[in-house]
């Protein structure tokens, strides 16, 4: 499997943001893979409703997340 560094080309996410990445398995069927936030955290999915599961789960685990650290990218 390819893999890209996780490195984006966005620098910085607003604190009303979330970024998230999604790994897939290219050979699965039906989709598959996993959901990874900032942290490296990742949710495993199999198939489209279990991807937007993970996805909803990530964003909700953002939105309750207290990271402390300043909001500006500057």
């Amino acid at each position: 499997m390819w893999h890209v560094k996780r490195e984006g080309i966005v620098s910085c996410v607003p604190p009303d943001h979330a970024r998230l990445s999604i790994d897939f398995d290219l050979q699965a069927d039906p989709i598959a893979g996993v959901v990874c936030d900032i942290a490296g955290h990742g949710l495993p999915f199999a198939g489209w409703m279990e991807l937007t599961r993970a996805i909803e789960r990530s964003l909700d685990a953002a939105r309750r997340a207290d990271t402390g650290e300043p909001g500006d990218c500057g």
